[in-house]
């Protein structure tokens, strides 16, 4: 019994120093890490309940303490595979999740209930005044129970093991396992069944945190490649642009990107109240458009769609006229950095916008000077066509006559010369 007691004290102080290095720590998957606390810290009293209780059984001669401390460690029994079937259906998103840990906490405390009735009802194990035990009908129900709740946790995994790495289906599946192994143990009689299960859990725990943690150093890495490819182009994009900022439409927030001397990115957050943006002093006819295109609606269509839009608009300057500018706005693939954001860019595309002008000014006046000589040639053939046709008469006519007096030389040449 001293080495179920001396081992079960080597994991409360595993479990404490896991815990305390917990407490200290700041995980990404910040719900997930908090369960899992709640885990360790409840296996740590169940370990000391066991202690306590072991000693109990060992040292004292009086019934009520037997009864007290054996109530208390027969309450925990199912504690730790009700928490790992919660923990599992947790991370896993498990469908119905908060309805199965209600139904489970609340056979638990009818559970315990009953076991703390046993000084007067003798449900979970009957004890004479000579401090002899026997089982009782509440026992097989705590069997029953952790049977139930590692079956239903192996069930739960196999069912999601396609969406967990064979390491963490191993894991998550094996914590069960052992304690029903365990369970079996105690059935024969063997001091050592919940110290294996114990044991267990606290290898599972460890195992699970290291696990946790490659995965945060890993999604960490991931994070930090991502936000310097971003930042390259942004870089690249700032170059091309006058301005380029970010809209987070969910958080409401605005982010500036701009380049330092250093030729480094730099940002700078500050509240999004409304999508018209401050300082853009828009021309009359161009302010409808532009505050339709930044509408929450657009840009949330923006948003579900991964589209894109593109506008021009003339924006006032300090010497009070208007400049052509171009707006470009990308809606950005959903991630925990960007849940709801839209890049939008801004380019002066006054310098072309007035050579089209320009352009279509000669353009129009090229087609103009068309049009002007066109009319001005069809002028002269309808004067030319009167005058020309006035004496081409009297010419057809005295070749006529010429043509009919062929044996008169004389008249012929006549007709001939006054043509």
């Amino acid at each position: 019994m001293f080495w179920h007691v001396d081992t079960e004290a080597v994991c409360f102080v595993i479990l404490l120093v896991f815990y305390l290095h917990l407490r200290g720590s700041k995980d990404f998957e910040e719900n997930h890490m908090r369960l899992f606390k709640i885990i360790t810290l409840s296996t740590m009293s169940v370990i000391v309940i066991d202690v306590i209780a072991s000693l109990a059984m060992d040292f004292t001669q009086s019934w009520w303490v037997y009864q007290i401390t054996n109530n208390i460690y027969f309450a925990t029994l199912p504690l730790l595979s009700m928490l790992w079937f919660i923990y599992v259906m947790a991370i896993l998103g498990v469908k119905l999740a908060k309805l199965g840990t209600g139904i489970a906490a609340a056979v638990l405390g009818v559970f315990a209930a009953l076991v703390f009735s046993n000084p007067w009802t003798g449900f979970m194990y009957s004890l004479t005044p000579e401090l002899v035990y026997t089982r009782g009908v509440l026992f097989w129900v705590v069997v029953g129970l952790q049977i139930i709740y590692c079956a239903a946790t192996i069930l739960i995994v196999l069912m999601h093991r396609k969406s967990l790495s064979l390491n963490d289906t191993f894991v998550l599946a094996a914590a069960p396992v052992i304690e029903i192994f365990a369970t079996y143990l105690h059935l024969l009689n063997s001091a050592n069944g919940y110290l294996l299960m114990n044991a267990g859990y606290t290898i599972a725990y460890v195992i699970i945190y290291l696990n946790t943690q490659s995965r945060r150093q890993s999604t960490l890495e991931a994070v930090a490649d991502e936000k310097r490819e971003f930042s390259r182009f942004i870089s690249y994009v700032y170059r091309a642009n006058e301005s380029v900022f970010e809209i987070n439409l969910r958080d409401k927030l605005r982010i500036d990107y701009s380049i330092d001397k250093y030729q480094n990115v730099t940002s700078k957050t500050q509240r999004y109240t409304t999508y018209k943006l401050q300082g853009e002093m828009l021309h009359p006819d161009d302010v409808k458009e532009y505050n339709a295109r930044l509408a929450p609606d657009a840009l949330q269509h923006l948003i579900d769609t991964y589209g894109q839009d593109y506008f021009e608009a003339r924006v006032k300057t300090e010497n009070d006229d208007y400049r052509w500018c171009a707006y470009t706005l990308v809606a950005l693939a959903r991630d925990e950095t960007h849940p709801a954001n839209v890049l939008f860019f801004k380019q002066s595309i006054d310098e072309a916008k007035r050579s089209e002008e320009r352009e279509c000014e000669e353009l129009k006046d090229a087609l103009e000077a068309a049009k002007q000589a066109s009319s001005a040639k069809g002028e002269f053939m309808s004067r030319m066509s009167h005058e020309i046709r006035t004496p081409l008469n009297a010419v057809i006519g005295y070749l006529d006559i010429a043509s009919d007096e062929s044996d008169d030389h004389d008249k012929v040449n006549d007709c001939i010369a006054k043509s």
